[in-house]
């Protein structure tokens, strides 16, 4: 058993499905199957986008 869950790098799209429970990744069914068997995911989410194309 484990105590949670650990996503890092987080991007925007993974914790605003995390957040509102949109399972279309691994990642975030993970994240909610984690939150439902009340363990703590943590995000660590990008500061940056990691793309030149939105600087």
């Amino acid at each position: 058993m484990t105590d949670g869950m650990v996503i890092a790098p987080c991007s925007a799209k993974t914790l605003a499905a995390v957040r509102s429970g949109y399972g279309s990744d691994p990642i975030a069914r993970a994240a909610d199957v984690t939150h439902k068997e009340q363990r703590r995911p943590v995000m660590v989410v990008r500061g940056t986008p990691q793309s030149t194309v939105r600087r």
